[in-house]
């Protein structure tokens, strides 16, 4: 049986909000009731560093090349000390890499992948042996949450203990698309 994923506080800023409820989109993974929600919306990416557990676990960011995602990435190896090697970047190109190497050329050891969301043969790879996946998702395209979904998904099947969910501020405003593909 697959471990199940611990409840955690949703962290904005320097608040917790743990009266939020689930997004959508987790509830929507497929079976979940062999899943206990893990839902942190990691608003502001200088909050990685609040993540208690981090030493000795595999970390998958998704998205590497993306703005959000360098400054998690930064953040993880410059305050928090995780070694380049305990992270594996999901990309989609070899461009993509590059671009991530020049940035961050101690990543050279790291594991990139590349994958997408829509091809799910792509993604059991990139999610195996991971502890802790960091995920952000395109925005603005109408297959937003099933790129979402698809990601959870993976994680779930590949075993993974936590799932960091970078959304929006303030999903529940609707009327903003990207906004209502989140909370999806």
């Amino acid at each position: 049986m697959r471990a199940p994923w611990k409840v955690c506080d949703i962290v904005s800023d320097d608040r917790c909000a743990s009266s939020l409820s689930p997004p959508a989109l987790l509830r929507a993974s497929a079976d979940a009731s062999h899943l206990v929600y893990c839902v942190i919306a990691v608003l502001c990416p200088r909050n990685i560093h609040k993540f208690p557990i981090l030493e000795n676990m595999k970390i998958l960011i998704t998205g590497a090349a993306g703005r959000t995602s360098g400054y998690v990435i930064k953040d993880l190896l410059e305050r928090k000390g995780v070694p380049a090697s305990e992270l594996r970047l999901l990309v989609r190109s070899d461009e993509a890499i590059e671009k991530v190497r020049v940035r961050f050329p101690q990543l050279g050891h790291s594991s990139f992948v590349i994958g997408d969301y829509l091809e799910a043969s792509t993604l059991p790879h990139a999610f195996k042996d991971i502890d802790i996946v960091f995920y952000n998702g395109p925005t603005f395209t109408p297959l937003e949450t099933a790129m979402g979904i698809a990601a959870i998904q993976a994680a779930r099947n590949a075993g993974v203990k936590h799932y960091v969910f970078c959304s929006v501020h303030h999903p529940f405003l609707t009327k903003l698309l990207n906004h209502k593909a989140k909370l999806e």
